[in-house]
């Protein structure tokens, strides 16, 4: 048995154990090599036991071989989903614009149809993403996002916080999400929209801190002090 993986495991309780299990039987169902639950918990490390202890509803939300992925190969922080709205580039009705109600009517559906999936307890495939660069040091300026409509729907679900993969742009622009960087608490700011000119229309502004924003998923015994402070 691997040393890491039971290390792992004497950490977690029964919702994620049952959770690992249940990814085991499902990569076997796919047809990919099964691997002993101590391995796989070797793979997702620290951030299973971060999620377990932070958010173990999102066991439930995300679709378990996608989020297995993303716990083994992510960088994962928890978010308020009023955060990640404020943090990607907007929708039509966030935007001081007047659109068609073709377009609001379209993203309201998708919303209300994600959403619905979430009442009933029907996985969602992919889980949210927030993209950025650290063009000097103690700055995350976003550059790309998935997951608007995703946001919106948790919250309409009577969801407060959203599990999201914080990506750099480039592997060499990785920053780690580690206590190092948690004390030098670096600032955030918006995504950048541009026009058909490829000048900046939007975005640049600063939201808040990461200390302010987000929680780390994959340090489990620490608690920031205000990304979640208003959520029990």
């Amino acid at each position: 048995m691997s040393a890491i993986g039971k290390k792992i495991l004497d950490e977690l309780g029964d919702t994620a154990i049952r959770w690992l299990e249940s990814v085991g039987k499902k990569v076997q169902k796919e047809g990919f090599v099964p691997q002993p639950v101590e391995k796989m918990a070797e793979n997702v490390g620290q951030n299973i036991v971060g999620l377990e202890t932070k958010a173990p509803e999102f066991f439930n939300i995300y679709d378990a071989f996608n989020l297995y992925k993303s716990l083994s190969s992510g960088d994962l922080i928890l978010t308020k989903t009023d955060t990640f709205r404020d943090l990607a580039a907007k929708l039509p009705d966030d935007l001081d614009e007047i659109y068609g109600p073709q377009m609001m009517d379209e993203s309201y559906k998708k919303v209300d149809d994600i959403a619905d999936l979430i009442k009933q307890g029907i996985p969602i495939r992919d889980i949210p993403y927030l993209e950025y660069q650290a063009p000097i040091p103690n700055i995350f300026q976003i550059t790309g996002h998935q997951g608007r409509h995703r946001n919106r729907a948790l919250k309409q679900a009577g969801f407060d916080q959203s599990l999201v993969n914080f990506v750099p742009r480039t592997k060499a622009e990785r920053v780690p999400l580690d206590l190092s960087t948690i004390r030098q608490d670096p600032k955030i700011f918006d995504e950048l929209m541009y026009d058909q000119f490829f000048k900046v229309r939007s975005g640049g502004k600063e939201i808040g801190s990461l200390g302010e924003l987000m929680e780390i998923v994959n340090i489990p015994s620490y608690k920031q002090f205000g990304a979640l402070r208003d959520i029990k």
